[in-house]
């Protein structure tokens, strides 16, 4: 079984948006709906402390060329043991 977010609603603030959780849905492993739970500290916790995976792909148009490069892994420094002689 999993839990998902089945309903948001999005309210605009003067700074942005805030977005609540109005329905979460329990869900067997072949997508067969279950019934909608409540919003428990419990699931709201299970929530927040899963990792979503995600790729740069999916976030282009979200991020900034220089927030890419953040992302994205540095080139390896194939000259690193000839400056640091000393490597232990």
């Amino acid at each position: 079984m999993y839990i998902r977010i089945n309903k948001v609603k999005q309210i605009e603030k003067p700074r942005g948006k805030d977005t609540q959780i109005t329905h979460i849905g329990l869900y067997k492993d072949d997508w067969t709906h279950i019934k909608f739970i409540a919003h428990d500290q419990k699931i709201l916790d299970k929530l927040m402390e899963t990792k979503i995976d995600i790729t740069v792909m999916e976030l282009d148009w979200l991020l900034k060329e220089h927030e890419i490069e953040k992302i994205l892994p540095k080139e390896p420094n194939l000259f690193w043991e000839l400056e640091n002689p000393f490597k232990t």
